[in-house]
């Protein structure tokens, strides 16, 4: 899974306008303009479809949805019902099935609908349960920003969530007026809604009596309860305490051997390949074993596809925190044997609270970290001693001891990259904010000053003023937002040099996370970095002593893995396109084009594909290496001993090992494929070395040839010194994969100049411009020069100055810098001037916008969205743009804002989290890794997933706040977090917990190598 989860949704609008109140009014099927967008969510992806305007869902369990476009104005269909044409399959067993409609505010009405009695094969017209009207539904109402249900613009179809298998068909979904049947059935339930509400009234009162006995101190403080991980003031009076509730225990994948007695339910028959043949096969079934002592069975597993282990499931542990008390003021108290304050245990005033699910679901549960706030009576002491009891709620420990030494005492408040940085760094900043949750912004009046205190003996060795940041200043429609949501100060000490570790201080409050100042700073996390591209590998054994992630080789010819030809490029399809042209070929021909030679490259994200990630993640290694200097190329990584041992420079070992499975990808003819993947995607049975799908090539493409064109050449250039031939070789390949992509034009005339000035006309040259530039360079052969400059966007120079407008520096950013850095002999001196020009605007930009936000967030791309996939958060500069500025100019300006744009990825953010695997004290923990999940392991370090993004504009996101993201879990809902603090680090979220190894991974790798590399 990765940035490929992309869908084009035109906003569909049903006809209406004009229909009587009294007549049924359409929301989709006959009599409404057919749908043009349709999206199958969770289980039920691939299975529902919608097609001649009729909605199919065969599915083996009511564990999924399906949303379509409507369009209804509630204001005169209040008082209608909804209804559903429907034609239950001869395979439905599902009893219950809920319409959903949804306004733009995601204000949410739930209708029930009871399948049970619906006749088989006929259509048949239901209403929901007790036929509520639109505006007043019975089973579930959710609101939005607004109340009440506006402008109705979807309607969700939604499982009950059961193991009962969906099979049915829908052709219309309507809303009635309200007949004498209908007005009963509203009576009716009426009547049961009243004795819901009595029930809700008797729970409420028990709920109240439980929750008095609960405060009166007589819980129970259980041996596995919720732990208290922190304990830390966020201000004077405001005291902060993180309970972690739960502990997440992986599952592993272990030997099978067949016992008496097992048996094997669930699975499905999907597409494999068994010699040489497409067969349809049960695969992903669990094992279920007796258990002799008890003469019971349980899930051992689910069966791998070889049939030789199984995949055990994960657990969470521990008793469940009791939330009913958790914001109970009463619930807490705080004593002090040295503060006279506190001479008497006193409760809280108020508590505020934000609570978020912190591990990968595990079944129906998942671990939880709770951040509380309490507001205190009087303020905190400097050096004394206190004793938080937790009366009313059971923590495993009753009571914890919190001294108040604020030069060691960890606060949520206050943020620092946890990396550190290098003593000549020009830009060291950290931050104070904080956003309480159901209390809001923290004030920040009265913080005028802070302290860099040296971590070990608390020593004060810095002191500075605090500075209100900037808010956010939007420079496009995607960034409207006020992302901070409280008021935050910077705290700068770009001044101090001194080597040593440290925290940052604010005085009567607490301190940070400890940091380093170090000639080494960034060595280290770039080596780290470096790990995580090497844990990406593909076609190799991962493991000791070259790397503690263990995985066995994956996708190699040797092993018996065999690689189908396919007729679509990457860009018509990924995982199910995939294995779609695969079934279709197979039917045409009745065999499968076997491909030989073809292993190697990287996984691109957490699953299985590797495709032109791989060849970007070259790139910028190569690059890398390129502008990084001496220390590039003596950097000592973590290589296989075969690699490490060799003459060429480890970051180059790297690079090649992404380019030579692109080299293998390449025809006879010069063509390169896009490109190989498995068919359908991860299955729940399959690990990478063990994979169930067929694996698929990709047909080659004008795009992945000239992008090979570009990376063969510029390797050429750099290995020569240590490979002469190789370097050849490489050369030469690049040369035939540049005249096989040019081959496949259509007769071109001279570009003229309003193309020229045309910003799509030159982004969709920009892989050719690239690629000419490159080969020019590696072969001084002016035909190469003369393509370049009739494609290139340099025949108008840039106005280097910026000032916030909503504009983009450049179109050919690679094919720009390469010619920016061509040798003068070689340049023509005005365009190349133009070149440095765009980065130059680039570098402004950058500066610009890391001036202008709360945290500093650089990139020279203003219109990059706050959404997922694309890492606006996580991602330092977003792209090479800054460095590439900083390493054409040597501005200090942007050398800073190649820093700042580091800060929030290693925990300069209001998490305190480092969104990279294995960096900084507070790293996170679950990518979306299947190997490491499916196997127990701890995830590769190195790995920079996507991270936080704006969740309230609505994303692909949407089940993961439907399911995993809960009112129960998230406290507050989840959709009113600010923007940079809406990770969860659960796994399974594919647009935050994932990454693609060219970016964030391998370009946090690139900005971390100069950072470390730069003189």
């Amino acid at each position: 899974m990765s940035t490929r989860f992309t869908f084009r949704i035109p906003t569909l609008v049903v006809a209406i306008a004009g229909l009587p109140a009294v007549e049924p009014m359409v929301l989709f099927g006959a009599g409404a303009p057919p749908p043009t967008w349709n999206v199958a969510i969770v289980g039920w992806q691939k299975l529902a479809s919608l097609k001649d305007g009729v909605i199919s869902i065969s599915a083996p369990d009511a564990r999924g949805g399906m949303i379509v476009g409507a369009s209804l104005d509630p204001a005169t269909a209040s008082d209608l019902t909804p209804r559903m044409r429907v034609r239950l399959g001869a395979g439905n067993t599902a009893t219950r099935f809920s319409v959903n409609l949804s306004d733009a505010d995601k204000t949410r009405h739930k209708f029930s609908f009871d399948l049970t009695g619906v006749p088989v094969g006929t259509w048949t017209d239901v209403l929901p349960v007790y036929a509520p009207a639109i505006s007043a539904p019975i089973d579930a109402v959710e609101p939005g920003e607004k109340p009440g249900l506006g402008q109705i613009v979807e309607v969700a179809l939604i499982g009950d969530w059961s193991g009962n298998a969906v099979q049915l068909e829908i052709d219309r979904i309507d809303a009635v007026p309200a007949d004498a049947a209908i007005q009963a059935q509203r009576e009716k339930g009426g009547q049961v809604a009243a004795e819901v509400a009595e029930q809700k009234r008797k729970a409420d009162e028990e709920l109240a009596q439980r929750k008095a006995a609960l405060l009166s101190g007589s819980i129970e403080h259980p041996a596995d309860g919720a732990r208290i991980v922190n304990i830390g003031a966020v201000a004077p009076d405001l005291l902060g305490i993180e309970i972690q509730e739960g502990e997440f225990h992986p599952g592993g994948m272990l030997p099978y051997v067949a016992q008496p007695g097992d048996t094997r339910s669930d699975g499905g028959e999907e597409w494999v390949v068994r010699d040489g043949r497409l067969v349809r096969e049960l695969v992903g079934q669990t094992i279920q074993r007796t258990d002799p002592g008890r003469a019971a069975t349980a899930p051992l597993g689910i069966l791998a596809f070889d049939g030789r282990s199984v995949l055990t499931p994960a657990r969470v542990v521990g008793t469940a925190l009791q939330t009913l008390t958790l914001e109970e003021p009463g619930a807490y108290e705080l004593s002090s044997s040295d503060d006279p304050a506190y001479a008497r245990p006193a409760p809280a005033v108020a508590v505020f609270r934000k609570s978020k699910p912190n591990s990968p679901p595990a079944g129906p549960a998942i671990a939880i970290l709770h951040k509380l706030y309490l507001r205190l009576p009087a303020p905190l002491q400097e050096g004394k001693r206190y004793t938080l009891r937790c009366k009313g709620i059971n923590t495993r420990d009753e009571s914890s001891a919190y001294r108040h030494d604020t030069r060691s005492a960890r606060s949520d408040a206050i943020h620092v990259s946890q990396a550190g940085f290098r003593p000549d760094d020009p830009f060291k900043r950290g931050y104070v904010s904080l956003w309480m949750g159901t209390g809001g912004a923290l004030p920040l009046a009265g913080i005028d000053a802070f302290e860099l205190v040296d971590a070990r003996s608390g020593r004060t060795v810095f002191t500075g003023k605090a500075a209100p940041a900037s808010v956010n200043q939007a420079f496009h429609e995607y960034q409207r937002t006020d992302y901070a949501m409280a008021p935050v100060c910077w705290l700068d000490f770009s001044a101090f040099r001194t080597p040593g570790t440290y925290r940052l201080r604010i005085p009567g409050i607490g301190a940070s996370h400890p940091f380093t100042i170090a000639e080494t700073a960034w060595q280290e996390v770039f080596r780290t970095a470096m790990r995580g591209v090497l844990s990406q590998r593909g076609g190799i054994a991962l493991g000791p002593p070259f790397l503690d992630f263990k995985r066995p080789r994956t996708s190699h010819p040797d092993d018996g893995t065999k690689f189908y030809q396919i007729d679509i490029t990457c860009a018509q399809g990924q995982e199910g396109a995939r294995g779609d042209a695969l079934v279709r070929l197979w039917n045409a021909h009745g065999r499968l084009e076997e491909v030989t030679g073809v292993w190697g490259g990287y996984q691109d994200a957490g699953d299985w594909d590797t495709y032109t990630t791989t060849l970007l993640t070259a790139n910028a290694l190569t690059e890398a290496f390129e502008i990084g200097g001496d220390f590039a190329k003596k950097a000592i990584l973590s290589l296989p001993p075969q690699e490490a041992g060799n003459r060429i420079p480890d970051l180059l070992d790297e690079a090649l090992w992404g380019l030579a499975a692109y080299q293998r990808l390449q025809r006879p003819d010069g063509a390169v494929r896009d490109g190989f993947g498995d068919g359908w995607g991860a299955r729940g049975c399959d690990v990478s070395w063990n994979d169930s799908n067929p694996v698929c090539v990709y047909a080659p493409s004008t795009d992945a040839s000239w992008l090979y064109a570009q990376v063969a050449a510029r390797m050429a250039r750099v290995l020569a010194p240590y490979d002469a031939a190789q370097a050849a070789a490489y050369a030469s390949s690049a040369e035939k994969a540049w005249a096989w992509a040019e081959g496949q034009k259509a007769t071109e005339e001279a570009p003229s100049a309003e193309q020229r000035r045309n910003p799509q006309w030159l982004a969709a040259h920009h892989g050719e411009a690239a690629a000419a530039a490159a080969l020019y360079a590696c072969t001084r052969k002016p035909s190469y020069h003369d393509r370049f400059k009739a494609i290139c966007e340099l025949h108008e120079d840039a106005d280097t100055a910026y000032n916030g407008q909503g504009i983009e520096p450049m179109q050919q950013a690679d094919a720009t810098f390469i010619y920016a850095r061509i040798p003068d002999e070689l340049a023509d001196p005005v365009l190349k001037k133009r070149a440095v020009n765009r980065y130059v605007l680039a570098g402004n930009v950058a500066v610009h916008i890391m001036q202008s936000n709360a945290y500093n967030i650089a990139t020279a791309y203003p219109g990059v969205p706050m959404r997922g996939f694309c890492s606006y958060f996580s991602n330092p500069g977003m792209g090479p743009s800054i460095v590439r500025a900083h390493a054409l100019t040597r501005d200090a300006r942007y050398l800073a804002a190649v820093v700042a744009s580091t800060g929030f990825t290693l925990g300069a953010n209001p998490e305190n989290l480092s969104f990279t695997t294995g960096v900084g004290a507070n790293p996170i923990r679950y990518p979306l890794k299947i190997d490491s999940l499916r196997t127990g392991q701890e995830s590769p370090v190195g790995i920079t997933v996507y991270g936080p993004s704006d969740q309230a504009s609505g994303s692909f996101s949407e089940w993961v706040h439907t399911w995993f993201l809960t009112p129960a879990r998230m406290v507050p809902a989840s959709k009113s977090w600010p923007p940079p603090e809406t990770y969860a680090d659960i796994h399974i979220w594919p647009d935050a917990n994932e990454y693609c190894v060219n970016s964030p991974m391998a370009n946090a790798a690139y900005v971390w190598c100069y950072l470390a590399a730069r003189p």
